[in-house]
């Protein structure tokens, strides 16, 4: 990106420490616009949260762009919002508004333009998105610094966001760029195809080392995502050239520009074949470049900046308080102490060493162990040979001089800290038609169930040794059902237990470009993933064996069978009505065009006041377009490859016809999976001038650490050779920060 180095870097300042607090797109980018870690906007993934009605009424209304524009700053959104931005409505704060229907798409997608939704279709000159977005947003600059707008201000300030979608799929690049970067592999890092790797966590011990196949799909990708970067390097150009010549000199001198990225990206890395979301510097690390008044030319910035250090920077730069506390800090004094190419910045203001790279949210489970340990309750966990490990708080070390002694008859319930199982699919794990027959072997099975000595919670499976009858505690019986599971005591005294697992929150309408973002298990879970639902899989007719229940489980019995009826009559009744709104609309295909107001709708061009329609045909012309879209999308992914899916996994399909544009993918098929449900983690990432490390802790209890002032590719896992000193340390800074909020953040980093 030629343009790019000359207008901004050689002229500004280029943070060569920046980083993003989530590499996931709609996380990483909430977290921009409020300044906020995930633990606190709540928004997870790219379905989760993502433009919900609680982002809505909670977040959106402190965003900077809002408390910029209730400052007197007139302000602009063009490009990519959030990936389930629905167009419906123009988020408050926002002068101007251009914002791209759902995710990425450089070719025949939808646009709400100041409240009017438009449809682009395929020509390169009028569609092509991300010239679009330099073209309007040139537009809007020109008007607003001749006074054209209804204000007719030339001084006033502004606030222009330029949100390109490049270099995201599909990687449709310009036609006079397809020719470009034949030969590039720039992503072939000492990473590359280093797989499997045996000492890091679950999915990267069961990647595979890279096909030929699938090393040249990482060219290709390569190649086409260069491409498309050469009209986002040409919007830059004509930026500066705007900056420079036709705007006057006082507010050209006194506009800032910021340059950088929602998350990295790897291709082959460790083995996963193309994604984000990792903990790792390929995922994290993103550009940040700055140019403005007061920024010296060339300067290199060290210190280590965040994607929730954005918004914070921008109101203190506009002399704007916050409206709400932030998890980020302004690094405006930073730019302006920083120093030229010729050495390194040694700003005396003072910045963190640490801060927080997270994924997903704990389940209740993980919680409540973390919160009995931290209320100081004694632990002594059995080691090899019997020794055992002491102490009464993880977060303090033990005192100097305390041995660590066998101890005979007093080992309390520790939590269990070991992996998981070694596949979500573990044959040794009860499946659903195994936990049924868990009471007894009088069936003729030939395997039950028992709890797991491995892992907490869960039960495995075990031959039966012949036919067992089944002693009861009371004399009231009753058919084992959905219900007396819940309530009944189980068999040789132990407590009743309900059995709950973990889905997946993928939803299978999330575009095909955006695969790799599987969700984490339930925060509301009690175990780690489990494909099945044991709740909802019982039936009462079924034979199975008599269980006896206590008195006092007979009332709950009867109340909760009594309310399940209600709540299935109630939802029959919603059903039977959306079945009747199913069946009207395929006898009247223009039903939908009515309800959205009247309006022709033609193959190329769709405009419609969203605002002009009542609230009742909004939610339920939503309904509608989200059923047929479900439709369509469940119909191509038939078409292109159902087959390609691993329980528990993130896969995608790609094939010749992915790619609508030149470079054409002329190679076989590929399916490949590269995310689990399971990579929830929480890192923390240390950059000062004495270490540079990741430690990270990931929700299956595996643990991680990188020394990367040694290792700047992560290739060797040194968890094993921590001291414990040093990883009580660690662990309690990390656990600071994983519950920090506004400037509890910056002392937990420093």
């Amino acid at each position: 990106m030629p343009h790019l180095k000359r207008h901004l870097t050689d002229r500004g300042v280029n943070m060569q420490r920046a980083f993003v607090t989530t590499p996931v797109c709609c996380p990483s980018r909430s977290s921009m616009l409020t300044g906020q870690y995930v633990h606190n906007h709540r928004v997870f993934t790219n379905n989760e949260n993502c433009t919900s009605a609680t982002w809505r009424r909670r977040h959106e209304p402190a965003t900077f762009g809002k408390q910029l524009n209730d400052a007197g700053y007139r302000t602009a959104y063009i490009g990519k919002y959030l990936n389930k931005y629905d167009g419906t409505y123009v988020p408050p704060g926002w002068d101007r508004w251009l914002g791209q229907v759902k995710n990425t798409k450089f070719y025949n997608y939808s646009v709400n333009e100041d409240g009017q939704l438009s449809w682009h279709g395929a020509n390169y000159s009028r569609d092509y998105f991300t010239d679009i977005v330099t073209n309007r947003s040139l537009d809007i600059l020109r008007e607003w610094t001749s006074g054209g707008d209804e204000t007719g201000d030339q001084q006033a300030p502004f606030l222009l966001v330029m949100s390109y979608p490049a270099p995201h799929g599909p990687e449709d690049a310009a036609p006079q760029h397809q020719s470009l970067f034949a030969n590039d592999h720039r992503h072939k890092t000492a990473s590359y195809n280093r797989a499997p790797s045996p000492d890091k966590e679950w999915l990267l011990r069961r990647a595979q080392p890279l096909t030929p196949l699938h090393q040249r799909f990482t060219d290709t990708l390569q190649r086409k995502r260069l491409q498309t970067l050469q009209s986002v390097d040409e919007g830059l150009r004509r930026l500066s050239d705007w900056l420079d010549s036709e705007i006057p000199s006082e507010i050209s001198n006194n506009t800032f520009v910021f340059y950088t990225s929602d998350h990295g990206y790897h291709l082959g890395q460790f083995g996963l074949l193309k994604g984000k979301s990792t903990p790792y510097e390929f995922d994290i690390r993103v550009p940040l470049i700055v140019r403005g008044p007061g920024v010296p030319a060339g300067a290199v910035l060290r210190q280590p900046v965040l994607n929730i250090d954005l918004a914070p920077t921008l109101l203190d730069l506009a002399g704007v308080a916050p409206a709400r506390p932030m998890d980020g800090a302004s690094y405006a004094a930073l730019l302006l102490q920083s120093k030229n190419s010729s050495g390194s910045s040694n700003s005396s203001t003072p910045w963190r060493r640490s801060f927080l790279v997270e994924r997903g949210r704990m389940t209740f489970r993980k919680l409540n162990l973390r919160r009995e340990l931290e209320a100081g309750a004694p632990c002594v966990r059995k080691q090899r040979g019997g020794v055992a490990a002491h102490f009464a708080n993880p977060r303090q070390p033990r005192a100097a001089g305390a041995a660590v002694s066998r101890i005979e008859s007093r080992w309390c319930r520790c939590p269990q800290r070991g992996p998981p199982p070694e596949s979500p699919g573990d044959e040794r794990l009860c499946s659903q038609r195994h936990i049924r027959a868990a009471l007894s072997c009088s069936r003729g099975d030939k395997f039950h169930c028992v709890p797991s000595n491995r892992l907490a919670g869960r039960y495995e499976r075990v031959k039966c040794p012949g036919k067992a009858a089944c002693r009861c505690r009371r004399s009231v019986v009753l058919p084992i059902s959905q219900y007396v599971w819940k309530h009944c005591w189980r068999l040789q005294g132990r407590t009743r237990r309900r059995f709950r697992s973990t889905r997946s929150i993928v939803d299978p309408e999330e575009d095909e470009y955006d695969a790799e973002d599987v969700a984490f298990t339930r925060d509301d879970d009690s175990s780690y993933y489990n494909g099945n639902d044991i709740d909802s899989d019982y039936d009462e007719g079924n034979d199975y064996d008599d269980i006896e229940c206590e008195y006092s489980s007979l009332s709950d019995l009867l109340r909760d069978r009594r309310m399940m009826r209600l709540t299935q009559r109630r939802l029959d009744a919603v059903q039977a009505r959306l079945n009747q709104i199913r069946k009207a609309m395929r006898r009247n295909k223009d039903t939908l065009m009515r309800l959205l107001g009247g309006r022709a709708c033609s193959r190329d061009r769709f405009s419609v006041r969203v605002d002009e329609l009542p609230p009742g045909r909004q939610r339920l012309s939503d309904l509608l377009l989200s059923t047929s879209l479900r439709k369509r999308r469940l119909r191509r992914r038939k078409r292109k490859g159902g087959e390609c899916n691993l329980r528990f996994m993130s896969c995608f399909f790609h094939d010749k016809s992915h790619w609508k544009t030149p470079p054409y993918w002329n190679d076989s098929s590929i399916c490949f999976c590269g995310n689990a449900n399971n990579f929830t983690y929480w890192c923390l990432r240390t950059v000062d001038s004495t270490e540079e490390s990741l430690y990270c802790e990931f929700i299956t209890g595996f643990i991680s650490y990188y020394n990367m002032t040694a290792d700047p590719h992560q290739l060797v896992n040194l968890a094993a050779e921590l001291p414990f000193q040093r990883r009580v340390e660690l662990q309690a800074k990390l656990n600071r920060l994983k519950s920090c909020s506004g400037a509890t953040c910056s002392a937990a980093g420093a």
